[in-house]
């Protein structure tokens, strides 16, 4: 039915589908609900995020709808405490910290067989590094950042495929004759 190959692109489709201007919390759970049909539960994003994607891209928003809807949502959610503000990659030191967090509450659902927790600490993790490539791409950046925010992304892709070694793949990476050369001036252990 839609076209959308991101979930970025997705929010935006089906909003135009629906044929209105302003969107409210009824927009939005038909959003989730195609979001969460192409892409599974973990790639449905908070209300105010998805209300952010849609006034960027023109809509106009019914905030204090959406608020209410974003409220209840986060009050539903037992992991949102966790979860707050644990990416940071402004640093790479702030991206392993990240990374090092999502390792441990990794570890914690797994002991817990905490499933739903598990997908979370994957779709953060995902996020994490979708938010690094997109900042890599983007011509308007430094060079400089760009190259480090493409490290950000090769480490969360290293980390998605196998979380149990990352530890040791990132001790070996940050010792690397290539990190060195790229990053030592921007790097503390």
């Amino acid at each position: 039915m839609y076209k959308a190959k991101t979930k970025h692109e997705l929010i935006i489709e089906v909003w135009e589908a629906s044929g209105r201007k302003a969107v409210g919390s009824r927009e939005i759970i038909q959003i989730e609900k195609a979001l969460h049909e192409r892409f599974g539960e973990g790639a449905v994003d908070m209300p105010m995020r998805i209300a952010r994607v849609l006034a960027d891209a023109g809509a106009r928003v019914k905030y204090p709808e959406i608020m209410r809807l974003d409220f209840q949502r986060r009050t539903e959610s037992p992991y949102e405490a966790m979860f707050r503000n644990i990416l940071k990659f402004g640093t790479l030191k702030e991206a392993l910290t990240s990374i090092r967090h999502l390792e441990n509450l990794r570890k914690n659902f797994l002991r817990k067989n905490d499933k739903i927790g598990l997908l979370l600490v994957k779709k953060e993790a995902l996020k994490g590094k979708e938010r690094a490539l997109m900042i890599a791409k983007n011509p308007k950046v430094n060079p400089r950042k760009r190259i480090e925010k493409q490290e950000i992304a090769e480490w969360f892709r290293i980390y998605l495929s196998s979380p149990e070694v990352f530890e040791n793949w990132i001790e070996v990476r940050l010792e690397s004759e290539d990190f060195v050369r790229k990053f030592s001036k921007n790097f503390e252990t």
